[in-house]
Formats: C-alpha cells, structure tokens, sequence
C-alpha cells in the first residue's frame, strides 16, 4: 500500500483498534484508550481484551477478526511475544496501518534486531505500512486525535496551529510537545517515529509537503538510513513553500569506521549531516528548545530578508552578550538608518546608536518611548528583525507588557522579547505569549533560533551531475582488474588520470638499478615512495624521502625501504620529481553511508588530520561549490595571498574539485575513499603529487551494482 494515503489513514481515521487494551487507564496498556476516548475522534474505537468484554466504559472483543467493521488503525499493546499473531488478525483485516508501540527492538542488542527485521519483512511480506516500534505515539493536535502513550498527551487543551514535530524519539516527543504548548505554541501534528521499522521519518515529511495545514516542519533526528532519500522528501517540501528545521543528535564520529585514507577521518559523519541540510536549505539548531523556537519564528512571520538584527536592551552588559552571539552565528548588527532620528529623540544625549541600542536604565518607565522606538526599529530597512531585553520587574511588567502585547503583532517584522529575571511574572508573560509575542528566557537559545529563522530563506540546491558513461566503464574495469592485487598509488593515479586530474611525470622503479635510472631521467631532485598495497601511510613508517639528488643515493634509498618493508607486499618504488608551490593542500572524497559522496578541501601535507582544516561538500558540485569550500579553509586564504604572499591558482584547484565530484558520481560506491595529498598548489596549475583511493571490494566483484 502506498505511504502517503496510509498516513492519511492514520492522521483521519474513521475507526482505530487498541490490541491489548486494558481497563486500568493508567497502566501503559490503557493509556492509549484512554487517550482516544479523551480526544475528540468521532470515529469507531474497538478495544480488543480477550478477558474482558468492556474496557473502560467501551465494549471490547476478543479478536481482531471479530470486528465487522473495516480498521484503518490498528494500535499494538500486546508483548512482542504475541504481537506477530496480532499482526497476522491485521492482515487478515486488511487493516491500513499498525501503530507498534513496544519496546525491545533494534534499541535493545542483536535478538532486538532481529526481530525488527521480521517486523520490517512482515511490512513487506503484508503490505501493512507500520509504524514504530518503540515509539509514543502520535497526535493531530487540529483534529484533536490522541493515538499514543505519552504523559504529554494528557493535557486538557492542545493549542492548534501549522508546524508539525516529527521525531525519532518518543520521549522527545513529549517534551518537545509539553515545551511548545507551555510556550502556546501551536501545532499541527506531532509524531513519534521509532524504530522505523517501516515507515520512517522521510515518508512524513514527503506527506507532510503536500499538506495544506502544515508550514513548518520540525525534525528531532538521530539519523537516517537513506540519505537521498531524505533529502528528496526535504527538497519537495522546501520546494512547495514549507520550512524545515532539523535537531540533529548523535553527531560523534562514534560508530564511524575507521578510515584508510585521510579523507575518510576529516569527513565525519556530523560535517557530511550538515552539508547536506545546507544543500536542502534546512536551519539547524542545536537542542530541543532552539527547535520549538526557530519553529516559532518561522510559524509566526514571513520570510526574512535578510540576516540583520536589531537589539533594544536596557542592560549595556546584556548588549555586549548578544553581540557577541550574533558574531558567532553569524547575525549582522547594522546601525539604524531611518530609525536614527527617533532614537536620537528618545535617547539621552550621552547614549550612542550603536547596535545594540542600549535605551539605558532612564527609558524603564516610558512605555510610549519604547513603543515608538520600537517601532521606528520595525519600519527601518537596515533590520530584518528586532530582539528586546526587558529586564523583567514588577514594575516593568506592568508598564511594558501589556502595551508590548497590543503592539507588537502587528508591526511589519518579528518582534521578539528576552525576558531575563523576573520570577513570579507569570501573569504577565502570559500576556505576551497569548499575543503570540515570541519569547526568549536566554541569550543563546535567543541569537540562535533567530539564526535558525534566518535561514529560513534558503532553498534547497540543484547541480546537475556530468555523467561520461564511456569513461566510468572504463574505469570500473580498471578497478576490477586492480583489486585482486591492491589499489595502490600508481593504479590510484592511473584512475585520476582519466577524470582530468594532474599527475607528476613518474617511475615505478623493482629494482635498485631501475631507482637510479629514474633519478638520472627527471634530473635535479626527485622524491622517492615505497608502493605496498599494504602500508598507506608511507611517512609514518619513513617510507617517503625528499630532496634525493644523485643516483647512488636513489640506490641507497631503495635498498633501504624494501629491506624494512618486512612482510608487506613490494610493488616497487615511486621515483618523481620535486614538486613546489605556494600550498600543500588536500583533496579528495569519501562516499558516506547515508548521503553518498562528498568532495573534501583543506590543508594538506603529514599534518593534514591536525590541522583539521577542512570544507566539504556533497556531490555532484558546481564550481560555484569549489570557490565556497576553498574560501572557507585556511588553505584558501594562503592561496588567495595571505599578507602579500605569492596567489595560487585558485581555478586550478576548482577544476581538479569538480573531477573528483565527475568520479565520486560515476563510480558511486565503488571508491569507498580517494584523496590527493598534498595536491600542491602553484601560481600556475595544481599536481596531485600523492593520491591514494580505498575501493570497495564488494561492489566491484558485482556488475555494475549501483546502476
């Protein structure tokens, strides 16, 4: 059965079964019950109890099967022990969608796994979509449905509205629920996703894209199994207008298998998450509250213009905090333009206009000047937005609130209150979060969901890739032929070679009178490298030597290298010739398990991992791409001419950037790493002096796998 009308079932069902339901309403089993019976659902609700013949206050039956009318939801409540045969009365029910909400699944070791694995066949197998398991529920707070177990769901109000909480957590799920109707903040829908064993959170967002009442949609996500295929649901609900935020936890390189080559290491899974949310034109925030924030923000007003923030403080050192958070995230604070005469107006004549504008502590009792600056501040061009600090008092909240409340909503551009002390206010906070007044009790939670809002112009990013199907086919062959014996730097450049990529003029010399015949062609210095498939990183082990400028010294360095190889296989020697320029860089790209390759830049040489100075980007890349990453880097600016120092050839780099982005896409899976290290970088021209590729041994025994 197709997703999107089964989650239409599950959002508006005419009838929803409860498996396992019991007559104490507090026990997890009745909780769901409960639940529906408290909601306004006026559809059928069928408690299955094989002990029972009510439930509270419902009548129960003994089976599913015995239920003559059709079941659009069927919620499971039974022990994983039983739950399979209530999934086989499902499929013989032909029920639309089952909601399980048990633990001791993937969550819970290898046993766990497995019987999620039958739960995802069984999805397959009857065509029944499913959703969970060990997740809370879910809730369409416009309709009033309550479906699930959460203590969040037991309140006697939802507040309705047009953002929509999609999370991988049931927990989660309530507290951000809870947050956001405290803060009167209103939703469309809230969904615990689970396990997802089936249904995941890529087929809500793909739902929720086309859905009337839902503009923003808000993701609390620990990770994702495939990739693009979030992406694609994200990019159709960006391109019909909706604004995605995302939380995303778990961001440690924890699980991440140990790479082979640098690249593998520089590119964690957190850098590859991030890139791709920017290419999607997703805001990202960093915990729970900054989520039901920036939802807020982007719930409540338009489209910003731009990133400009104007701050209104009665406290200097407030002021010089803010400021600072706005500079780390990257919020610009211009001066005020056609607001400065009224500010002028209402400021002593010692205060500044500087922003922050600090009103200083004489403007606390003239709530008329503070409407009027505020509004002054709303209608300048130079400001996207407007943060004020009140510093909360008995006193202030009573001058200020109220008049704040009537105001506000109505100006042209968000206007947002930091309310910082003032316990026992609630009276007055309230007032101006009924005005739908958004407010802020900290700084940081404040500057960064107005970073979050910012963002909320961006769109999601299409680079269409260059596909050479000759080229790919020839060398996927290459490749096939160099595992059996290795992929080492010589078969590594051969494949470089035919994306375009600069290479040195080279030998590989077997033996040590073949090393000095080398030296003695490419004259001057050369630098020499042992080749093993089976030692990557040369330097650490001293196989790499520089600056070797006569024959017998190349034979000396032979000798030496392949009498310390020990047990490693010896393909030879590498002979080439010195290579300077302005930068050692590093390029290269790694192919991520979830969102496919990514083309990395940055600092290259043996300090490459120290350094960490790196930008990245998913594939395929325009050369727009390439000139941001480099930008982004350190390297970047030394090849730009760092204090007068010699420019390297910036486009030079771009274009070896843009053929690693051709082989990541055509190659696909089948080149797991690939980095060049040091691409050097001259004033004219780059050369992948050291490139090393991991390729996948599996995919490449296959034909064509990715195809």
């Amino acid at each position: 059965m197709d997703r999107k009308p089964v989650i239409e079932r599950m959002f508006y069902p005419r009838s929803v079964a409860v498996v396992g339901a019991s007559a104490d309403a507090d026990k997890f089993t009745g909780r769901v019950l409960k639940h529906l019976l408290k909601s306004r659902f006026k559809g059928s609700i069928f408690p299955v109890n094989p002990n029972r013949t009510e439930v509270q206050g419902v009548r129960a039956y003994s089976n599913l099967r015995d239920i003559q009318e059709p079941i659009d939801v069927a919620v499971m409540m039974v022990p994983n022990s039983r739950l399979f045969d209530a999934l086989e009365d499902c499929r013989a029910k032909n029920v639309g969608a089952a909601l399980v909400l048990n633990s001791g699944f993937a969550e819970a070791g290898d046993d766990g796994k497995q019987l999620q694995e039958k739960l995802r066949a069984f999805a397959r197998d009857s065509g029944i979509r499913i959703c969970g398991p060990n997740c809370n529920g879910y809730v369409n707070v416009l309709d009033k449905l309550i479906v699930g177990t959460s203590g969040a769901f037991d309140r006697a109000e939802f507040v309705p509205g047009d953002i929509a909480f999609l999370v991988q957590s049931g927990g989660v799920a309530g507290v951000l629920l809870d947050l956001a109707q405290d803060k009167k903040i209103g939703l469309s829908y809230c969904v615990s996703v689970g396990n997802e064993a089936d249904l995941d959170i890529a087929d809500f967002v793909e739902y929720l894209a086309e859905d009337p009442r839902t503009n923003v949609i808000a993701l609390f996500v620990e990770g994702v199994e495939d990739g693009r295929r979030f992406l694609a649901a994200v990019e159709k609900a960006k391109a019909r207008g909706k604004r995605v935020v995302a939380c995303k936890v778990g961001r440690s390189a924890k699980g991440h298998q140990a790479a082979s080559a640098h690249t593998g290491k520089l590119a964690g899974s957190s850098l590859v998450w991030t890139q791709a949310m920017k290419r999607a034109g997703v805001a990202e925030v960093g915990d729970i509250e900054e989520l039901v924030e920036t939802a807020n923000l982007m719930s409540k007003f338009d489209t910003p213009g731009g990133k400009r923030l104007a701050i209104l403080t009665l406290s200097g050192g407030q002021g010089v905090l803010l400021a600072d958070l706005c500079d780390a995230h990257g919020i610009a604070l211009p001066p005020p333009s056609s607001s400065a005469g009224p500010l002028r107006e209402a400021l002593p004549d010692f205060a500044g206009l500087a922003n922050p504008i600090d009103l200083t502590g004489q403007a606390s009792g003239e709530p008329e000047v503070l409407e009027r600056v505020i509004r002054s501040l709303a209608d300048d061009p130079e400001y996207d937005a407007v943060l004020l600090v009140l510093v909360a008092s008995p006193v202030a909240a009573r001058l200020w609130t109220e008049r704040i409340a009537r105001f506000a909503p109505e100006l042209p551009k968000p206007v947002a209150v930091l309310w910082t002390g003032g316990r026992g206010l609630d009276e007055w906070r309230n007032q101006l979060l009924v005005a739908r007044v958004p407010m802020f009790s900290s700084a940081t939670v404040a500057i960064r969901s107005f970073a979050g809002y910012f963002v909320s112009t961006a769109t999601a990013e299409h680079v269409t890739a260059n596909i050479d199907a000759l080229r790919a086919k020839k060398a996927r062959e290459f490749l096939r032929g160099g595992v059996a014996q290795g992929i080492a730097e010589p078969e590594a450049k051969e494949i470089a070679k035919m994306y375009g990529i600069p290479v040195p003029r080279e030998f590989l010399a077997t033996s040590d009178k073949g090393a000095a015949d080398a030296a003695r062609t490419l004259g001057s210095a050369v630098a020499m490298k042992l080749i093993s498939p089976d030692i990557l990183h040369r330097s650490d082990g001293g196989f790499v030597r520089l600056g070797i400028s006569a024959p017998e010294a190349a034979v000396e360095c032979y000798r030496d290298f392949v009498g310390r190889a020990g047990g490693a296989r010896v393909r030879g020697v590498l002979v080439q010739p010195m290579v300077r320029g302005v930068a050692e860089t590093i390029a290269g790209l790694s192919y991520d398990a979830q969102f496919g390759p990514v083309v990395l830049f940055g600092s290259g040489g043996v300090r490459a991992e120290l350094a960490n100075d790196v930008a990245m980007r998913l594939c395929p890349l325009s050369a727009d791409d390439c000139r941001a990453m480099i930008a982004e880097t350190k390297a970047g600016k030394l090849l730009a001419g760092y204090r007068g120092g010699a420019v390297g050839d910036i486009e030079a780099v771009v274009q070896v950037l843009l053929s690693l982005s051709d082989l990541a896409v055509e190659l696909g899976p089948a080149v797991q790493e690939m980095d060049i290290n040091p691409l050097i970088v001259a004033e004219n021209g780059a050369v992948a002096v050291d490139v090393r590729l991991v390729a996948a041994e599996r995919f490449l025994k296959e034909q064509d796998p990715w195809h």
